[in-house]
């Protein structure tokens, strides 16, 4: 379903800025840097302002306090990444469950992202950001072995042949994957498409960079489905609707092999 846009959305992005990166490649190999302290210093002078740098929010490298602020407070703290977070309802909860960890989610429509910031607001996390970017090519972005873990929730599986090269589980992407992430990192993978799940328990079981942990047919098969979604576990906005309609879910969990891309 599209997402209808909603009115003043520049404004409500503006709003939001403390949990939207403008400009992410300026964040390359200092991330960490961009989260909060407890007391709330770091985000605001680190320059993680609105989307596209609009209402004069600044960008990542605007402050000069960027280490010494309140960021430096994460600098040894694990960093997972989402891409396509949605509307921001498993990164979310997965922040409000483990607050030593940090949280970032990339997602390319502007009026899905603010959702995603409003739900990170509301909650007065500080462990957690989010990007409006599609995400093609993210060397730019992060400097190799800067991310802890990935997760990849209901991606589109592009079910037609010729667009393979398309799907975020492809042999491109898990190289850029092998990249970003430290030695022993995971990918965590769901989907309910069983021909998609198929698809990349084999490009995973062929990849020199990653091996298979965990795979799974239907992971929430002998669950009660109220249970499950009240028990607070983090759940996409596309699983709890799927677990609602008794609907199978794939899980793969892949380890990233070690290399010389880890810092």
């Amino acid at each position: 379903m599209r997402q209808r846009k909603p009115k003043n959305l520049q404004e409500k992005l503006a709003a939001h800025g403390d949990y939207l990166v403008a400009r992410p490649e300026e964040a390359r190999g200092r991330w960490r840097s961009l989260f909060r302290s407890a007391d709330g210093a770091g985000l605001g002078a680190c320059g993680a302002g609105g989307l596209g740098g609009d209402g004069g929010a600044a960008s990542p490298s605007a402050g000069a306090g960027c280490g010494e602020t309140g960021g430096h407070v994460f600098s040894s703290r694990k960093l997972f990444l989402e891409i396509g977070s949605g509307k921001g309802a498993f990164l979310t909860r997965k922040a409000q469950n483990d607050p030593e960890s940090l949280y970032l989610g990339f997602e390319g429509r502007e009026a899905v992202v603010l959702r995603a910031a409003e739900k990170a607001g509301a909650a007065g996390l500080k462990n957690i950001l989010f990007s409006n970017l599609y995400v093609r090519d993210l060397a730019p972005v992060f400097a190799p072995g800067e991310a802890d873990g990935l997760f990849l929730n209901f991606s589109d599986p592009w079910p037609k042949a010729r667009h393979s090269g398309r799907r975020l589980t492809c042999g491109q992407y898990l190289a850029m994957y092998a990249r970003l992430l430290k030695s022993g990192s995971r990918i965590e993978f769901k989907t309910d498409s069983n021909n998609f799940f198929r698809f990349s328990k084999e490009v995973l079981e062929e990849s020199p960079e990653f091996e298979i942990v965990e795979a799974i047919e239907g992971v929430y098969d002998a669950c009660d489905a109220n249970s499950l979604i009240l028990s607070g576990l983090a759940l996409s906005e596309y699983e709890e609707r799927f677990i609602r309609w008794n609907r199978r879910i794939y899980f793969l969990s892949a380890a990233k092999i070690g290399n010389s891309f880890d810092i």
